[in-house]
């Protein structure tokens, strides 16, 4: 992960979009590996999708992490929040990531209580 890191701009674009991100974005849903290594990686790739297609590559797996119970996870997606927030509109915030932050939330608090 950390050699993609750094070779990531010596791809070539189209191979960085067709090849490599799809992979990333495959590891990201299905557990691969960790949401928070990962995630860095696919907005650091998914800058060369264009806007038209951004939301659907990029962003559906995104705002599906919201929902992982991994505090990693959550905090990463928190973390490079200003990678992507110029791009969720705000039917997606308040419909799809907001409940799940409050859920989180309210789950943190319950364990504290425990």
């Amino acid at each position: 992960m950390r050699t993609l890191k750094e070779s990531a701009s010596s791809f070539p674009p189209e191979f960085a979009s067709y090849r490599v991100l799809p992979s990333l974005l495959s590891a990201l849903e299905f557990g691969g590996a960790s949401g928070a290594s990962i995630l860095p990686l696919v907005l650091q790739f998914g800058n060369n999708i264009g806007p038209e297609d951004y939301t659907k590559v990029i962003l559906a797996p995104i705002i599906k992490l919201f929902a992982s119970p991994d505090r990693g996870t959550r905090m990463a997606l928190l973390e490079h929040l200003p990678e992507y927030v110029d791009k969720l509109d705000k039917k997606m915030v308040s419909d799809k990531i907001f409940p799940h932050l409050v859920r989180s939330f309210e789950l943190e608090n319950l364990l504290r209580l425990t």
